[in-house]
């Protein structure tokens, strides 16, 4: 059994939110240290325990980049179970349980490939939005289709929006031909 330990640098200006997990890798001594103003960093602490043969520091990064996208694996099906409602099977018939379920994983595909053409998702797959946290920012919208003098406008509520960034990237985007 190997222990793989990691420490990041995390500046206090980018201290994740009090749910972030990333958080709760910083010892709370530190946390409070670095939110009292008294440093201008703090470390995360990560471990992998591992049976895998870790012999070398090439071997040692191909252990760790397998475990920290095997993680992202288990997101996307945490993903598609409670925001595509694949943990709702709908019905005791075989068939429809399966359309439903294919159906859900495409929710999940198309909101990973509307973050990753539209780059609000850091370009690498990481600091990808959930389904249901896209749907809220960006499908429950309240909205107005507006017609004037021969345009349509879409005018959206005051205040930040996830549209109003997506939705010009998408219309730079090269048509099918």
């Amino acid at each position: 059994m190997v222990c793989i330990a990691r420490r990041t640098r995390i500046p206090v200006e980018k201290i994740p939110s009090a749910r972030a997990r990333k958080r709760r890798t910083v010892p709370k001594d530190q946390l409070a240290l670095a939110l009292g103003g008294k440093v201008d960093h703090v470390f995360g602490y990560s471990f992998i325990l591992t049976n895998l043969a870790v012999t070398t520091d090439e071997r040692l990064a191909e252990v760790e980049w397998w475990y920290r996208h095997r993680t992202d694996i288990e997101a996307l099906n945490k993903d598609a179970k409670h925001g595509a409602a694949l943990r709702h099977m709908p019905s005791k018939y075989h068939a429809i349980n399966s359309v439903w379920a294919w159906g859900a994983l495409l929710a999940c595909a198309f909101s990973a490939w509307l973050q990753e053409l539209t780059g609000i998702d850091h370009g690498n797959g990481r600091g990808r939005r959930t389904l249901a946290r896209l749907c809220r920012e960006l499908i429950n919208v309240p909205a107005r289709v507006l017609r004037s003098a021969g345009a349509t406008v879409l005018r959206l509520p005051p205040g930040e929006q996830l549209l109003a960034v997506v939705l010009p990237r998408l219309q730079q985007l090269p048509g099918p031909g």
